[in-house]
């Protein structure tokens, strides 16, 4: 008996009660029930037919939310991480905003840099479940470090040595992880399912979002509100989450529309690939030009354009790096053809990422000084709680307010007058009275 089989075939009734339904057609469960009775005693026959597999061949394997939630709190990691670095750096390290910013970018342009390499070594010897895992303990490694160095005495040089060693551990490990869960995601579909692997990508940078839109919340909470070395933490955690998910459930469901387990080997096609002119790879003449290249660029803005070393080594590789690729012999045309691409968006796309990586460094210290996190919060809660309960004639007036009231000095008695000018109905207003007109709202 083929047991497979067979459960493939109770699944169908049940497929197609459930496409039913979410079709929004009527349905009920006694109607499912003797589809499945019919099934079941063999009255109706409910082998898999060709339009079945169709309807199947919509969803999704469930190796895409496998995906989706180890990106998710790999970026709840990263991004838990960023919200409070250069904040941990200019309140606990005590270093100033200029060198807390300019390390902030040193580390986000290396983050950036990379992948370059751990797509290099997936591709050449690890394979990508190899290389998603010693990057993900990489990382994992990297926020413990921090939590350490976060433990430490304000200006301690031991916190600083451990800055340094847990950011190189975040700045390698994101290079082999990044690249290559991201590659799992087309590897999942068959060739020429364009749409499913459309939409199979959309899905997965939800996850993206929702890690970055939630590990703000949470480690800038504890960052800012309980100590920055809990921020830390919560970050190594989502991270060995990411892990543990990404490693119980890779070898059941990260497998090929066929079965197979996928990222298991290097990509061998790749590294025995003979292009046009019968040659494969870099040559050593193209590996020596290639590291003078690098060093020449590096020395160049280092020495002579005065930028500091970090930035010297990433604008230096960043500018040879692509070109060394483009001259590797393995590429057929239509493969440097596609690389030019690449590299011209690459070139325009810059300057969203120095905007968007603004929000680590300049927007943070915007938000932290130019903002007030307390006084509107506390106008609102006071006086929203007093017209719920009625007691409009309650609020004081603007002139009795004074700055030890509410513990804020930042104008806060023009704060509290617009709120409540925007807060009060015509009712109220007329409730207040005289006491209303005495309060000189802007």
């Amino acid at each position: 008996m083929n047991i497979e089989g067979e459960c493939k075939k109770l699944f169908v009734p049940m497929a197609i009660c459930y496409d039913c339904f979410i079709a929004g057609k009527e349905i009920s469960l006694f109607s499912a029930f003797i589809i499945l009775l019919l099934f079941l005693t063999k009255k109706i026959d409910m082998n898999i037919t060709p339009a079945d597999q169709a309807i199947m061949q919509t969803r999704h394997p469930k190796g895409l939310y496998v995906l989706f939630a180890t990106e998710f709190w790999e970026r709840f990691s990263y991004y838990g991480m960023r919200a409070i670095f250069v904040l941990f750096m200019t309140d606990k390290l005590l270093f100033d905003k200029a060198y807390a910013s300019n390390i902030y970018g040193s580390y986000t342009g290396l983050v950036y840099l990379t992948p370059l390499l751990g797509g290099y070594v997936a591709d050449r010897y690890w394979g990508n479940r190899k290389s998603i895992f010693v990057g993900g303990i990489l990382m994992a490694l990297g926020q413990f470090v921090l939590f350490a160095c976060a433990s430490m005495e304000s200006g301690s040089g031991l916190a600083t040595t451990l800055l340094w060693t847990g950011l190189a551990f975040l700045i390698f490990g994101n290079g082999f992880f990044k690249p290559n869960i991201s590659t799992m995601v087309g590897q999942l579909y068959p060739e020429g399912d364009n749409s499913r692997k459309d939409s199979a990508y959309t899905i997965f940078y939800m996850g993206i979002n929702a890690g970055a839109f939630v590990a703000p919340l949470v480690c800038g909470y504890l960052g800012e509100n309980v100590d920055f070395k809990w921020g830390f933490l919560a970050a190594g955690i989502g991270m060995l989450i990411s892990l543990v998910t990404f490693y119980y459930t890779k070898d059941k469901y990260v497998v090929s529309h066929t079965g197979e387990p996928l990222g298991t080997h290097a990509n061998k096609l790749r590294d025995t690939s003979v292009s046009e002119s019968g040659k494969t790879g870099f040559s050593s003449t193209q590996i020596a030009t290639l590291i003078a290249c690098i060093i020449g660029a590096i020395s160049l803005l280092y020495f002579v354009v005065g930028v500091d070393i970090w930035g010297s080594a990433i604008y230096g590789m960043t500018l040879c790096l692509p070109f060394a690729i483009l001259t590797d012999r393995s590429l057929t045309k239509i493969e440097k053809e596609r690389m030019w691409v690449i590299v011209i968006i690459m070139l325009f796309v810059i300057f969203f990422w120095m905007c968007f990586e603004q929000a680590g460094a300049s927007l943070t210290f915007f938000a932290n000084e130019q903002t007030d996190h307390g006084t509107a919060n506390n106008m609102f809660l006071v006086s929203g709680g007093l017209k719920q309960k009625g007691l409009i004639n309650e609020l004081p007036n603007l002139a009795d307010l004074n700055e030890g009231d509410l513990k804020y000095n930042v104008d806060f008695k023009q704060v509290y007058a617009t709120i409540l000018d925007k807060w009060l109905g015509v009712d109220d207003k007329q409730i207040l009275g005289a006491k209303y007109d005495k309060m000189k709202f802007i």
